[in-house]
């Protein structure tokens, strides 16, 4: 044969065997007919093991009680404003009965409880007075239907304080205006009088019943403030249609701390001022959400005197809401609306803040004297307080993280050897978990932030520690008399590999090959180092040739350095 021939016959046959080269972004291994040398996946070197990242995850005065806002005032606090003074009120829909007199065009009626009301003003008759009694303290409802295009609606008690004067109207005088009300009322004798100058049907229906709450209308100003008892329990109020503020008295009888507390799950703002209407206190409360109230907590260190509460409504929807007003004068533990506690000092009349020592646990209080309680940063450092407010110390599992106190109570950060089992705490205290680098060395952690030893499977892919927990990355492994090799991942390498510029087989469960290898229909071998044999090959009393460029082993007739061989199809020399 031709040698030129042969020689572009040869040059065929390899190309027609290349397999392309696989990368070590593990890409799969094309065809078998691709070129030999691309089974081996290029192991590179200084790989970076894992991006390494602390979070400082926990920041100074991070952890707060869930939606409480607690504020401090004085009754000698002078950055105040006037309180503006306010009448309002609201109104709802009612119907017709029998006449029991009439006064200067004023038709006055007595009506029950809990009907439908049908009746109308005429040009004689342009306003009608109904009479009602109310047999308990309850709520009063009024739901108010009409076609007048302007009609007013007033209630007023036995002594003639108005609760509500309200105008419904419609913008053509045919269309229906609707308007509603709900007052909270003490028992007695009302008067609801429905005028207008111009005539037409209306109706309304008028409702009662028992109310579990205390709030007694009218209370919109000072004028009408309902006077409650510091220490009576939770005043439950509400606040609807054009209803738009409470006003409550109390009397402090003497000087010492009060806690008044608000809770809503809507908006509102409370304010306390004392009785020339100075201002002491302002804020608004907000709810998270409709599902989560938000509690406020106010601590007014007050001289005796009288002192009014304000609660009004922001938004233009129905508002509920409790307050609580209780004074502080317990030595010791005091408990406050909404479960919070302080801790008085009536030697000094004041509330103990920071550090306590109570009956051999540490305690915390913050700035405004309140026992905090979970994670907490104090001077920048972390510490955990138990449900009843004592300081924890040695493990400590908070929002399914784990942490270490020392006995100071103070968080450990580093490295941590307990019962012989050795820890990785973060700078934020947190227990580390799964894969971590520190100083550089891969570590991995169970769930529980146990440092790890030998294998270990992730993912699906297998990993060797070391006895001082450090991985294998970027080197090789003799573990039971087998080798092994871990890339710049610590991941352990599976198939054929170039590492160092030496091609490398590994089987499935990772173990360096030597010997014979047929790896996608084509026999390779490998020196008892593991590195692949290319060239001549004795072996077993026979001659074989194993491609200089890709190791794969010739069978059939090839011109090697000038000569013509031919290789049986076992790759025996013939």
């Amino acid at each position: 044969m031709n040698k030129k021939l042969l020689a572009l016959g040869l040059a065929a046959l390899l190309t027609a065997t290349q397999f392309n080269v696989v990368k070590a972004s593990s890409e799969e291994n094309a065809s078998a007919k691709q070129r030999p040398t691309e089974i081996f996946k290029q192991q590179r070197e200084n790989v970076n093991i894992i991006e390494k990242a602390e979070h400082n995850l926990f920041k100074e005065n991070e952890y707060v009680r869930s939606n409480t806002i607690i504020k401090e005032i004085t009754s000698d606090h002078r950055d105040v404003t006037m309180l503006e003074e306010t009448t309002e009120g609201i109104g709802e829909k009612g119907e017709e009965t029998q006449a029991l007199s009439t006064t200067a065009g004023v038709v006055e009626k007595e009506i029950g409880l809990n009907q439908e009301i049908k009746d109308e003003l005429t040009s004689e008759n342009q306003a009608i007075k109904y009479k009602i009694q109310l047999p308990a303290e309850g709520g009063l409802g009024i739901d108010f239907l009409s076609s007048i295009k302007k009609i007013n609606i007033q209630v007023e008690d036995d002594k003639g304080i108005c609760l509500v004067s309200e105008n419904a109207s419609t913008s053509d005088g045919e269309s229906s205006s609707s308007w509603k009300m709900h007052k909270n009322v003490l028992p007695g004798t009302y008067y609801i009088t429905i005028s207008s100058s111009t005539a037409g049907n209306f109706k309304f229906l008028l409702s009662y019943a028992k109310v579990n709450t205390k709030e007694i209308e009218p209370n919109n100003d000072i004028s009408t403030a309902q006077k409650i008892e510091i220490n009576s329990g939770d005043m439950k109020g509400c606040l609807v249609s054009n209803d738009n503020s409470d006003v409550y008295k109390i009397e402090v009888s003497k000087r010492g701390i009060v806690a008044f507390g608000i809770n809503t799950f809507s908006k509102i703002q409370c304010e306390i001022f004392d009785e020339v209407g100075n201002s002491l206190f302002k804020n608004v409360y907000q709810s998270p959400t409709k599902d989560v109230p938000v509690n406020g907590i106010i601590l007014g260190k007050l001289m005796p005197g009288n002192y009014y509460i304000k609660v009004s409504k922001v938004w233009h929807e129905e508002t509920a809401y409790t307050l609580n007003i209780t004074d502080i004068n317990k030595d010791g533990w005091n408990k406050l609306f909404g479960g919070d506690y302080v801790y008085y000092e009536s030697a000094t009349n004041s509330l103990k803040k920071g550090w306590l020592l109570y009956q051999g646990a540490w305690y915390y209080l913050d700035d405004k004297g309140v026992m905090v309680k979970d994670l907490q940063v104090i001077d920048k450092k972390l510490y955990y307080f138990a449900e009843g407010g004592a300081m924890q110390t040695g493990w400590v599992k908070s929002n399914e993280s784990w942490f270490y106190f020392s006995d100071s109570g103070a968080a450990k950060s580093g490295w941590l050897n307990y019962h012989g089992t050795w820890y990785y705490l973060a700078s934020n205290g947190l227990a580390s978990t799964g894969f971590q680098v520190i100083n550089d060395k891969l570590y991995y952690f169970g769930k529980s932030g146990e440092m790890k030893t030998g294998w270990i499977k992730e993912a699906g892919k297998w990993y060797y520690f070391e006895g001082n927990g450090a991985g294998k990355v970027g080197e090789w492994l003799n573990w039971q008399n087998n080798w092994y090799y871990f890339d710049g991942h610590g991941t352990m390498l599976t198939g054929p590999w170039e590492i160092k510029d030496n091609r490398y087989y590994f089987d499935a469960s990772g173990i360096m090959q030597t010997g014979w290898q047929k790896i996608k229909d084509y026999w390779y071998y490998f020196n008892d180092g593991g590195d692949l044999k290319t060239g001549w090959l004795f072996y077993g009393n026979h001659w074989y040739y194993l491609d200089n460029e890709y190791g794969v082993m010739l069978t059939g007739t090839y011109e090697i350095d000038g000569v013509t061989y031919t290789f049986n199809s076992d790759g025996t020399l013939r």
